[in-house]
């Protein structure tokens, strides 16, 4: 199971996980839909600790990528998605793509 939400030149995805210092590790996958609207996007994830970047990650369409965060002491893990074009940038008005975030799991 995961979540998705659509990604374009106007809209970054974000959720953040108040972890209440109460874990040590966080494992997910990042990607796309497989029914994403272009599949010329690629989405780059990057994960915030309590505000401070820790790991960013460009992940082309019809691929996933794992993620294993060592979190401990963090109370919030937040994961922003955002989609570039292939030269790096935010893409042009019309092209959007479903970013998604599946297999969570806090330990």
């Amino acid at each position: 199971m995961g979540i998705g939400t659509d990604l374009d030149w106007q809209h970054d995805g974000e959720i953040e996980l108040r972890l209440a210092n109460k874990f040590q590790k966080v494992t997910f996958n990042a990607g796309q839909a497989n029914d994403s609207k272009s599949s010329d996007l690629t989405v780059k994830v990057q994960i915030f600790a309590d505000g401070k970047e820790i790991d960013t990650v460009n992940v082309p369409f019809n691929d996933a990528h794992a993620f294993d965060v060592d979190v401990a002491n963090v109370n919030a893990l937040k994961i922003t998605l955002t989609p570039l074009d292939r030269m790096q940038l935010m893409p042009s008005m019309g092209l959007h793509t479903t970013g998604v975030i599946f297999n969570v799991k806090a330990e």
